[in-house]
């Protein structure tokens, strides 16, 4: 009886609820993007002790590293702190902020102490495609029935749960994995998109010497990492102290309103520099505000003087909503750094994470659980330690006609996959890979008319095109020419964006017009 309509809300882009749907006595319900990963949910007239049934359906790629693979599903969102321009202060400086809509960010929070009464039940069907080594998640315990036809049905084994964290789910394959690419294709408007996903040399890592870096660690110790995420990243800080050379230089840096160096400048990794960096780290509390601006403009200020690697490790929860100005600020300052983000908790701020390590050429890890800090973050600071390959290019047999993504291609630690997707006008030919292995060239080339049949790539490509996108408005680009290309690639793939919303009315009444409305917000 109703049906789900994408529409066009560019400026002013605040769609509200359909006013004259609901006052004439109409279900509706509207989904709108507060942020790239924070969505608010709209429903009007669900009647007393009545049920509304609201159905999403969303793509996402499966990520794979040093052989394990899993996945997110998102059940909470962290409350985002917002900067404070000088001079304004509370709502005043939320309406005057960078960023848009950032009043609405400002959402009921339900009290840790309170009763959860918002529970989630969770059900996978796991196609591996190979008998399992290993099936676990870090964030709840599971229910795994013996697999049918090679489908492991999963669900949790408390039942339903409170939404308050994460759902994480890792696996492994019994069988050792092959250097073979896994190819997948969807046909979608006269076009072919290629998921291209290839193994990395692994036999060769050794050949990429190790030197000295320089190693930028910055921890945040605002009010939002109080209790659990700043034990697990001062843990986590402490085992990447440890790991440290006496070739290399390092520095550490804590932030909550203001920034504060251990060092006045990098020091070489010997004994008293480590030993004076953990006791400041153990000593470090958590209060006031996530300037994370701040703290990135300490740590990417300098340079290298003898050209060594320079890497800056972020350890936040990320809870903050001003992203646009933070990556705007990044693309100004990150220069020849690499930066990696440590998103710390059950439900940090993933978009920010992952896009700031993006624009540093870095990757983002996640730690939703204290017991796998070590297993996690010892495999995080062994890619550090040196780029398996670098400077890749990938091109495709027919270049002018194909939209590929990641561009650039970003460099890849050992253990990590090349990971592209491209809509090209058809899926055959050679696609042909190089980089470099420490000093020496390296090459591959992969026949696409081996890509085997997939669903819902189409729609990934678009969404990395729409984040490529939007992610141009930090670097300075035209916002006319931004929203229109995302306006275009939203409406034909049907998809949420800050200039869409997807609006749902059923077609009978629901509500005699002489009843009085009432409006909640759920707390999250």
């Amino acid at each position: 009886s109703s049906k789900g309509v994408l529409r066009n809300v560019s400026p002013p882009r605040r769609l509200m609820m359909p006013r004259r749907r609901a006052a004439g006595g109409r279900r509706a319900s509207l989904l709108e993007q507060e942020r790239p990963n924070f969505f608010t949910m709209s429903v009007a007239h669900i009647p007393p002790r009545g049920r509304i049934t609201v159905e999403i359906a969303y793509q996402q790629r499966v990520t794979r590293d040093a052989g394990r693979y899993s996945i997110r599903f998102p059940m909470a969102v962290t409350p985002r702190y917002v900067s404070e321009p000088i001079g304004f202060t509370g709502v005043e400086a939320e309406t005057a902020s960078s960023e848009p809509d950032t009043a609405r960010l400002r959402f009921p929070v339900r009290s840790a102490a309170a009763a959860k009464t918002n529970p989630m039940a969770i059900r996978v069907q796991l196609d591996p495609g190979l008998p399992l080594g290993t099936l676990e998640s870090p964030s709840h315990q599971l229910r795994v029935s013996e697999p049918e036809g090679g489908l492991y049905d999963i669900t949790l084994a408390a039942g339903a749960v409170a939404s308050d964290r994460a759902f994480v789910l890792e696996w492994t394959l019994e069988a050792p994995e092959t250097a073979a690419p896994l190819l997948f294709v969807e046909e979608k408007e006269g076009a072919a998109h290629v998921l291209a996903m290839l193994a990395a040399p692994r036999s060769e890592a050794a050949s990429a010497a190790s030197t000295g870096r320089e190693a930028i660690f910055v921890i945040d110790t605002s009010g939002s990492m109080k209790g659990e995420s700043l034990r697990q990243a001062r843990s986590a800080l402490v085992f990447a102290l440890n790991r440290l050379t006496p070739r290399d230089r390092f520095n550490v840096i804590s932030f909550d309103n203001h920034p504060s160096r251990l060092f006045e400048e990098s020091r070489p990794a010997d004994t008293t520099a480590l030993a004076t960096a953990r006791a400041f780290v153990n000593a470090l509390s958590a209060e006031g505000g996530t300037e994370i601006g701040a703290a990135l403009t300490a740590a990417l200020d300098g340079g290298t003087e003898d050209g060594r690697l320079r890497q800056v490790v972020l350890l936040t929860d990320g809870a903050v909503g001003d992203d646009v100005a933070l990556l705007r600020q990044l693309h100004r300052i990150v220069g020849r750094s690499r930066l990696f983000t440590v998103a710390i908790g059950s439900a940090p701020n993933g978009y920010f994470m992952r896009e700031a390590a993006r624009v540093g050429r870095g990757t983002m890890l996640h730690i939703s659980d204290p017991r796998h800090i070590w297993r996690q973050v010892s495999a995080l600071f062994a890619k550090l330690e040196r780029p398996l390959l670098t400077d890749i290019q990938a091109i495709f047999p027919q270049p002018a006609a194909t939209q590929a993504l990641p561009e650039p291609v970003p460099d890849l630690y050992d253990g990590e996959p090349v990971v592209l997707m491209a809509r090209v006008p058809k899926a055959d030919g050679l696609l042909r890979l190089s980089g470099r292995i420490g000093e020496r060239g390296w090459q591959t080339e992969v026949d696409l008319s081996a890509a085997r049949p997939g669903v819902g790539i189409a729609k990934l490509w678009a969404r990395e095109r729409i984040d490529r996108e939007t992610a141009r408005l930090p670097a300075g680009g035209d916002p006319d020419e931004v929203r229109l290309a995302v306006l275009d690639l939203a409406l034909r793939h049907q998809l949420l964006t800050p200039y869409t919303s997807l609006v749902a009315v059923d077609t009978t009444d629901a509500r005699p017009k002489t009843d009085r409305l009432a409006e909640r917000k759920v707390p999250a």
